[in-house]
């Protein structure tokens, strides 16, 4: 409660978290059994509260809950990592965040999911950055200081080791794309 009253703007984004979550898992019980039940939320917040420890230089407390939370929700996200609003993260189970990854905001990312570094790169620009509604597909690797477009699409178990441009889908080891376009659905 301490982290969210100093920072409102944290707690804004996670109540779009909570929402976005409730609207995307299509499960009975709406909001409040999403807050209740979503090991993906839990994980989101969890991070939200050790981001703001380690922001306000209570590193060693943003590190032991980074471990404490991170084993009780399957996830390895450093408190340094900077997250949108909006994040969806479906079961939560696996997701590995590095130390100066960003995601920005309504980005959809499922288990088993790393925004890892691939020990070569160096400075602040180590993890890969998501740009605004990005989705993440399960068991997807994006490795090194690589921006991934606003709207991108990272298909499943895809390898990423490049820049994405936005509204590409990528899938493949290593991951290979083209630009969307429209489909219509007409007479369907």
């Amino acid at each position: 409660m301490e982290a969210f009253k100093a920072d409102a703007k944290s707690f804004g984004a996670a109540l779009v978290d909570i929402e976005t979550t409730a609207r995307k898992n299509f499960e009975p019980g709406g909001l409040s059994a999403t807050l209740l039940y979503s090991r993906g939320v839990h994980a989101v917040l969890a991070h939200r509260v050790a981001h703001f420890y380690w922001t306000t230089d209570e590193r060693d407390l943003a590190l032991a809950l980074k471990a404490v939370f991170g084993r009780a929700f399957s996830t390895d996200i450093h408190p340094a990592a900077r997250f949108g609003k909006g994040i969806w993260l479906d079961h939560g189970l696996g997701f590995v965040v590095g130390e100066t990854a960003i995601i920005g905001d309504d980005v959809s990312i499922w288990h088993g999911v790393t925004l890892g570094s691939t020990l070569k790169d160096s400075g602040e620009r180590r993890h890969p950055r998501l740009g605004s509604g990005v989705t993440v597909g399960a068991d997807a690797v994006l490795l090194g200081g690589i921006d991934i477009g606003a709207g991108a699409v990272i298909a499943a178990g895809s390898v990423v080791l490049k820049d994405v441009e936005p509204g590409t889908t990528v899938a493949g080891v290593p991951a290979k794309g083209k630009p969307r376009t429209e489909t219509s659905f007409k007479g369907i």
